[in-house]
């Protein structure tokens, strides 16, 4: 039996990774600013696949090698507080990304997928959003935040192929993000939050 520490590593992370503060419950004080960059590597090496069978070709394993996908993000953000129950959040992306040639190609040519999969670094701004929230209810231990934000491309980015920087779409998300805050012997100890958009 292999062991299941990747896939609780990977869970850590991701509980443990912070937030983009569009997706946060709590709004800053009226006239507070503040300023993130998020920074993401990617490295993404095996298709896990449930059924070799559908590609038509004996692979004796799910783990197959179709290439390497790289990327790193960086995430330029701020959030200001309007009035103390209402925020402006704004942020851009810029991307890198790669493609490098794997071992089994089923499908055809690597080059076929996309016109910059030639395992070259590729870098462009991807991505800008701006949005509001606003602390619609608070008792103190619980917080309910509508949002709205609209997200849009800043460049024509190449959308096809592996190494691809994104969708290049025109967004708007409505949300609701909660949070709720965990006491133990009167004081604050830690934190909860969510959200939910479309």
């Amino acid at each position: 039996m292999r062991p299941r520490w990747p896939f609780w590593l990977v869970v850590s992370l991701v509980l443990l990774a912070p937030a983009p503060t569009l997706a946060q419950a709590w709004t800053p004080p009226r006239g507070e600013f503040s300023f993130d960059f998020l920074y993401q590597y990617l490295n993404a090496t095996d298709h896990l696949l449930s059924d070799p069978v559908l590609l038509e070709v004996d692979l004796g394993s799910t783990r197959v090698d179709f290439g390497t996908v790289q990327s790193q993000v960086l995430v330029l953000e701020g959030d200001f507080g309007l009035t103390d129950k209402l925020a402006l959040n704004a942020a851009v992306a810029f991307v890198g990304s790669r493609y490098l040639e794997g071992g089994v190609h089923p499908f055809g040519p690597v080059n076929a997928e996309g016109p910059e999969d030639d395992g070259d670094w590729h870098s462009s701004f991807q991505d800008a959003r701006i949005g509001v929230r606003y602390k619609a209810f608070d008792n103190g231990e619980w917080l309910l935040t509508p949002a709205v934000w609209y997200g849009f491309p800043t460049t024509d980015y190449t959308t096809l192929g592996h190494s691809a920087l994104g969708r290049r779409l025109n967004e708007l998300r409505l949300g609701l993000n909660w949070g709720r805050l965990l006491s133990y012997s009167g004081r604050t100890r830690a934190y909860l939050q969510g959200s939910y958009s479309y």
